[in-house]
């Protein structure tokens, strides 16, 4: 008998994880379709790395900026991401700039001139993948009107603002370490999505 409870106890606990698991899908599907929809075209096979923080990643993105804004003053450079907080990360930088997309054809060949030509090419944004210093760089010329945009700033300023919710960030990144790179991004969706209500009161 205490062997057939035991095996149904496990059961259970078994089924209540798989249904919480599907609640938060669903949730996220409900949140941000197309963001859950594209999450499983990550690998679940690939592991993450999180490495600590190093100098050179804000030396390099600062530096990056500093070229953007000297060919394009006018258009406003976004440092974000984990380099821009100086925690422990992918050691990648993340830029992101603000243009409207009747302005792509002016500012897209300049860019192109500091790092070649660009790796997508959309309506309401483009996108430039390189290495600079060993490091994997994104730049991201996008129209400042997108959900996912503007979502994104405000997130990021509420990280930068508030000590408790960055610390949560790392500590988010710590247990995540070693994880499938689609683990990983579903994480950081509930993670994001969950602070939208704060940062939407930016």
């Amino acid at each position: 008998m205490k062997n057939i409870a035991g095996f149904t106890s496990k059961i259970i606990r078994r089924f209540n994880s798989l249904a919480k698991y599907v609640a938060v899908d669903l949730k996220l599907l409900c949140e941000s379709p197309k963001d859950y929809l594209y999450l499983y075209t990550y690998s679940n096979k690939r592991r993450v790395v999180m490495k600590p923080f190093r100098k050179d990643l804000s030396t390099t993105g600062q530096k990056i900026i500093a070229k953007i804004k000297h060919i394009t003053p006018t258009l406003k450079v976004y440092f974000v991401g984990s380099a821009s907080y100086k925690i422990l990360g992918l050691n990648d930088v993340d830029l992101l700039i603000a243009c409207p997309p009747q302005k792509f054809e002016k500012y897209t060949p300049k860019l192109s001139k500091l790092f070649g030509e660009p790796t997508k090419e959309r309506k309401r944004f483009v996108e430039w993948k390189f290495m600079r210093n060993n490091i994997k760089v994104e730049v991201l010329l996008a129209d400042p009107s997108l959900r996912s945009f503007s979502s994104t700033i405000k997130q990021d300023q509420l990280i930068k603002s508030n000590n408790k919710l960055l610390r949560e960030y790392v500590e988010m990144k710590k247990k995540l370490n070693g994880s499938s790179v689609r683990q990983y991004v579903r994480q950081r969706m509930i993670f994001f999505n969950r602070i939208s209500n704060l940062s939407a009161s930016i």
